[in-house]
């Protein structure tokens, strides 16, 4: 299986009542978030992030919330920092709006990045690699 390359990683708005389900149908997020009950949802504003044609990363409007993708495999890994890395480029070029991101599959974000017994603990060190700064709300990129 080839490399995955930034060019078959994107970040889509969702501007209707399609969401990321409808875009990855099937994809289920990770165990911890399933327990939860913070879910991905039909909303307008929120946005997805494909790498190598998977779903990785779901955002709500505003970026208040992020609910990750994948398993500890090495490619979701890969494909975890891709995803964070083009969450960032888009923020940052206003594609985006202002997106401060609070809670990561169901905890508080900078909580993240102190617990390695969590997948958040990856997704937050993965959006710090790709740019994101940690604010008093959360990770701004």
């Amino acid at each position: 299986m080839g490399g995955l390359s930034e060019a078959r990683t994107s970040a889509t708005a969702t501007v209707g009542a399609a969401t990321a389900l409808a875009v990855a149908p099937g994809t289920e997020p990770t165990r911890a978030v399933a327990r939860a009950t913070h879910r991905p949802g039909r909303k307008v504003g929120s946005v997805v992030v494909l790498a190598g044609g998977d779903l990785v990363l779901y955002v709500e409007r505003g970026g208040r919330s992020l609910i990750s993708f994948g398993d500890d495999s090495e490619t979701s890994a890969r494909r975890l920092a891709l995803a964070c890395a083009e969450l960032a480029r888009a923020s940052r070029a206003g594609l985006l709006g202002k997106m401060v991101i609070g809670r990561i599959d169901g905890i508080d974000a900078l909580a993240g990045a102190g617990s390695t017994a969590s997948r958040a603990f990856g997704v937050t060190a993965a959006l710090m690699e790709a740019g994101f700064r940690p604010t008093p709300r959360g990770l701004r990129a």
